[in-house]
């Protein structure tokens, strides 16, 4: 019998600059990364800046909870690329994903990454398709808010000046999509 993991959503948070200024940059290609999403057999969900509202930002947070990657997007100065990672996990199934990923059959791999995810096998397939581009990415644990997301999460903060040239954004979605399909389809 071969069980197929349910699709779960990829939730795919704009940048905040809802009319950029002079060098400022809208977004991250969000919907390329969205249509990579869709040919690679995902259910991409797109979303805009978070208001400061709160049954906004608890739809939002039950969004997340239900997303087996989560990647939030955000702009930092200078040419930086960071990942963070959750220190922790809070529930039991998440706290032992990395171990149970390791022996785990595809089939059980499978569904343990839509429900418990690794947020350090995502890093890893991010930091290799960066590496790809030659971009090296700072690495930190950190904040507190994905330790509560049950899936695979982590903040990926890229410089602005990375940002400014059409060609640079298209290459990083395109990194950002091949990693997600990389860490999705890896045993």
């Amino acid at each position: 019998m071969v069980l197929e993991a349910p699709r779960r959503p990829l939730v795919l948070r704009e940048l905040p600059e809802p009319e950029p200024g002079p060098g400022q940059v809208r977004d991250m290609n969000a919907p390329t990364l969205a249509a990579l999403v869709r040919e690679a057999g995902g259910e991409p969900a797109v979303e805009g800046i978070l208001p400061d509202d709160r049954p906004v930002v608890e739809a939002r947070l039950r969004q997340a909870q239900a997303a087996s990657v989560l990647i939030s997007f955000h702009a930092t100065r200078g040419a930086a690329v960071n990942l963070y990672l959750p220190k922790a996990r809070s529930t039991p199934l998440a706290q032992n994903a990395e171990r149970l990923l390791l022996t785990a059959p595809q089939a059980q791999a499978a569904l343990l990454k839509v429900y418990a995810g690794s947020p350090h096998r995502l890093a890893e397939a991010l930091e290799k398709a960066f590496s790809a581009l030659g971009i090296v990415v700072a690495k930190a644990e950190g904040p507190y808010a994905l330790t509560d997301i049950p899936g695979a999460a982590v903040v990926l903060e890229v410089g602005t000046e990375r940002l400014k040239d059409p060609k640079a954004r298209e290459e990083l979605a395109q990194a950002v999509a091949q990693a997600v399909q990389a860490y999705l389809e890896a045993p």
